[in-house]
């Protein structure tokens, strides 16, 4: 789990169980980093995303105070997306990887130039032989110029982090795939019954630049698809 989560259940934990009340203060970033012996970066990520959720709400020059919103805490506790396919039991196939050129409406996507040299990667994720996700990965080769297939058998995000690309931004967002966009998954062989999300998933540098486009196909039932992020 990373660390920001870690703060953020900690602090969710002491306001269902009154340490904090409505209103009251919570502790500054400087007394929480002391505490949870993290950097004030990680500190801050908490606290945006406990206001996000509007669990707390901010004071200019004062800090930090518990907002009148009850915790939603078991949102924190499903499954991530970004776990699926990396945990012990889990494996990862290969169904397609391949360097092509990229069309008008992926360029689109991926901020690029029409025809952009791209790689297209499609895998599934199985854990303890149930399917949990089938992905269309397109990746511009320029920031990944020597990716190879069993990288992408492994995590792409250590392919990212070893091309010195660290500071991504996650976008995630559900929606109803169509007949043409399903079709693409057809070489994976899966039970269209089965399905439970349909997501695109954007991967962005902090100025923008796209590092990667997906389009996913996700038979878990309940996932945490919010604040997902490489740091």
């Amino acid at each position: 789990m990373y660390a920001y989560m870690k703060v953020c259940e900690s602090l969710i934990a002491d306001i269902e169980n009154g340490k904090y009340e409505v209103d009251q203060k919570i502790p500054t970033e400087k007394e929480m980093c002391d505490k949870f012996d993290v950097s004030i970066s990680t500190i801050r990520k908490s606290m945006y995303y406990l206001r996000d959720k509007g669990l707390i709400y901010s004071k200019r020059g004062s800090g930090y105070y518990v907002s009148h919103k009850k915790p939603e805490y078991s949102n924190l506790q499903r499954p991530s997306l970004s776990k699926l396919g990396t945990e012990p039991g889990s494996e990862t196939e290969i169904i397609s990887f391949q360097i092509r050129r990229a069309s008008l409406n992926e360029a689109k996507n991926l901020k690029i130039k029409a025809n952009t040299i791209i790689y297209e990667v499609i895998r599934k994720r199985v854990m303890n032989g149930n399917l949990n996700m089938v992905e269309i990965n397109l990746i511009p080769v320029g920031l990944v110029p020597d990716l190879l297939e069993e990288d992408a058998k492994v995590s792409l995000n250590k392919v990212y982090l070893n091309n010195n690309i660290e500071r991504i931004k996650v976008k995630n967002k559900l929606v109803r795939f169509d007949e043409e966009t399903l079709a693409l998954f057809d070489g994976a062989k899966i039970d269209r019954e089965l399905i439970n999300f349909n997501l695109e998933r954007t991967l962005e540098l902090l100025d923008g630049q796209v590092v990667e486009y997906s389009r996913m196909i996700i038979f878990e039932q309940a996932l945490n698809f919010e604040y997902i992020h490489l740091y």
